[in-house]
């Protein structure tokens, strides 16, 4: 009964999804600009150095600072909701621009990463997470906020030798979530089948159901089934195919998957279920077997 090969199929997702997407504003706090008028005032050789080019200027150093600490705050917002470290969505900046200083973004996460996350979570867990990312807004303005202040904040002490205000910059954020809403039904219902996978207590076979050449797969095999398995990618037994040709199919022997370490994979002797996966260039397809004994 072990012999019998197992067939189950996958689904391709698309490169990359957006989760939401991001608005981000910076000027000068009102303080800091009544400061700089005063200090106009009392000195007739003032000269007002922090004008809108300060911003465009120094865009690079502001970039770095928001997509650092944004990443910061999703990275633990994610972490806690469950989701593995190696597999956190990314800040992306798409563009930004002075007038005061404006940055617009995108919280992504990656091809078969959409289908993990949704393995993880959940249908149900998307409102939580769309509730819990616009909950995010103030801890997230106020923790960028405060880091430009201080650069700020330095900058106009050294330009003018004179302490200016505490605060030195306004800033505000807006976390469009809507994308995440259409997560499910846009992208989930978007998947089609490409390949089929058999799996015995002896051997793997994949077949490539597609008219196009499949190249650079990675297979991975791992024992047993539970949310927590989908992220041990690091622990699985793998193999590696170059080139699968269109409705062409391959067997590979289970022994030849191998560890990190060099280890053969090996099946216990008694009923098991293996989570697989498969990973090629457009995204990474996940299986479930139950193997009897």
């Amino acid at each position: 009964m072990g012999k019998n090969l197992i067939d189950g199929r996958g689904f391709r997702m698309e490169n990359n999804v957006i989760l939401a997407k991001i608005n981000f504003f910076m000027d000068l706090s009102d303080e800091t600009k009544i400061w700089l008028c005063d200090l106009e005032k009392n000195n007739p050789c003032f000269r007002n150095e922090i004008d809108l080019d300060y911003f465009s200027f120094n865009k690079e150093k502001w970039k770095i600072i928001f997509v650092n600490s944004s990443q910061q705050i999703i990275d633990e917002f994610f972490l806690d909701l469950g989701l593995s470290k190696e597999y956190l969505p990314k800040i992306e900046v798409q563009d930004y621009y002075s007038g005061s200083f404006v940055i617009n973004a995108d919280i992504i996460i990656s091809s078969g990463l959409t289908l993990l996350f949704n393995s993880i979570h959940g249908f149900s867990g998307v409102p939580q997470i769309y509730e819990g990312l616009k909950g995010l807004k103030t801890k997230w303005n106020e923790s960028i906020r405060d880091i430009i202040s201080k650069e700020v904040y330095q900058d106009l002490k050294n330009t003018y030798n004179q302490r200016p205000p505490r605060v030195t910059v306004d800033t505000k954020i807006a976390i469009d979530t809507r994308p995440l809403l259409d997560l499910n039904e846009r992208d989930m219902r978007s998947q089609s089948a490409q390949i089929n996978v058999g799996l015995s207590r002896h051997s793997f076979k994949l077949e490539n159901l597609s008219e196009e050449t499949i190249s650079h797969l990675r297979v991975g095999l791992l024992i047993g089934f539970s949310k927590e398995k989908l992220c041990e990618f690091e622990n699985s037994y793998q193999n590696g195919i170059n080139n699968l040709f269109a409705h062409k199919s391959i067997t590979i022997n289970l022994c030849d998957f191998l560890d990190k370490n060099g280890n053969s994979f090996d099946l216990p002797r008694e009923p098991v279920y293996i989570v697989c996966w498969v990973e090629e260039g457009n995204g990474i397809y996940f299986f479930q077997f139950y193997l009897d004994y």
